[in-house]
């Protein structure tokens, strides 16, 4: 479902409580000049056994309001490991409002379901199988180029291999191993919020591992804005400019991550994610066979059995970088066309020889199960049994 949430509320839809939790103190916000904010965070030892949400308040020349920041799973399970269903909406409202009460702020059940949306975090825990570890999906996804198509100019590798994020301002691709990166430190985690609960996760799911092999590739899409969120929307035929209760959807959720996934990794990469053939005798032959179907002469299929073989060796960007740095990056325009070929030849037998975790991918965002914290850490929970 969905992670991290931002509400944003407007000055008359809810009343402050206790100023002085506030930093600087509410009261004193609104007798300073015409702009300025105040936080209310609590600290860190004061939420390892209790999650609550990152307050906000603004104060505007002709508006202001409050921004409110948190995890879903957290403010209902403390974790973000146990994944929440929409069925728990009526108790994710319950619990955050009490949560905005013990920090000072009162707002009713009524203006948190149909609050503006700042931001929004859909993501899913996919089990991986066949002895496949979070760390070597990641190295393997980490081969794609999404740049271009994503409009994201950043590209964050955790060398671990625990993490891949490809970044914008407006929205973001993430891929990480959810197990590991409960165990690091918050400023070396992509969930800069590790609660105490989830430390102690940590370590129990650590200890199982002894017994039997538990891997969790989370895959997370940051929509930040109201403009990317409506874009979004319009993409999978959803309701535009959506309040709290509309995204709060099974099939939205899931939409959203199946499009990433699919249209943009998966539809033009997919001579990336496909098992070798036998032998290279084999490769060859097979990828001279198609040139040869489709028109093209034997210079064109060596050039793709050679792009085929250094791009799942050392990935698309690394041979994207060194065209580049030969040729000048117009140069880029003379061999995507080549990569496209590639991926179409890739097409005609993909499902024939799509690797495992490309599979567990599919699956988990297709059937959409929600994983729980029980599964992985008590013997009766072990993963096949």
């Amino acid at each position: 479902m969905i992670d991290t949430i931002i509400l944003f509320l407007q000055l008359n839809q809810f009343r402050i409580t206790k100023p002085y939790l506030f930093v600087p103190d509410a009261t004193e916000l609104f007798k300073m000049g015409i702009y300025g904010k105040a936080i209310n965070n609590s600290k860190p030892t004061e939420w390892k056994a209790d999650y609550v949400p990152k307050i906000t308040l603004y104060k505007r020349a002709y508006f202001g309001g409050l921004r409110i920041e948190f995890s879903a799973s957290k403010i209902i399970h403390n974790n973000n490991l146990d994944e929440i269903e929409e069925k728990d909406f009526g108790e994710l409202i319950k619990k955050l409002k009490e949560k905005l009460s013990i920090r000072g702020v009162e707002v009713s059940k009524s203006v948190l379901e149909n609050a503006k949306l700042s931001a929004i975090h859909p993501s899913k825990n996919i089990e991986l199988s066949g002895y496949v570890s979070s760390t070597m999906v990641i190295r393997e996804l980490a081969k794609v180029d999404l740049t271009k198509r994503l409009e994201m100019r950043e590209k964050s590798f955790d060398n671990t291999g625990h993490s891949l994020q490809y970044n914008s301002k407006a929205h973001a691709l993430v891929f990480y191993d959810k197990v590991a990166d409960m165990g690091k430190y918050s400023n070396h985690a992509i969930d800069k919020e590790n609660t105490y609960l989830q430390k102690s996760l940590f370590h129990e799911i650590e200890e199982m591992r002894r017994l039997t092999d538990i891997e969790i590739l989370k895959i997370e899409v940051r929509l930040n804005g109201k403009r990317k969120i409506n874009e979004i929307m319009d993409r999978i035929g959803a309701k535009q400019d959506p309040v709290f209760k509309d995204i709060f959807k099974k099939d939205i959720c899931q939409a959203i991550l199946k499009n990433y996934w699919q249209e943009m990794v998966l539809e033009r990469n997919k001579f990336l994610f496909q098992n070798e053939k036998n032998t290279k005798q084999e490769e060859l032959f097979h990828i001279l066979s198609k040139a040869r179907q489709n028109g093209k002469r034997i210079k064109h299929g060596i050039i793709l059995y050679a792009l085929s073989n250094f791009c799942c060796s050392e990935g698309v960007p690394v041979f994207r970088q060194t065209i580049e740095d030969i040729f000048g990056k117009k140069s880029w325009l003379s061999v995507a066309p080549y990569l496209k070929g590639l991926n179409e030849i890739s097409k005609e037998d993909f499902e024939k020889y799509k690797k495992s975790y490309v599979k567990d991918i599919d699956l988990g965002l297709e059937e959409f199960k929600t994983i729980k914290k029980e599964q992985f850490s008590t013997p009766d929970g072990l993963i096949g049994q």
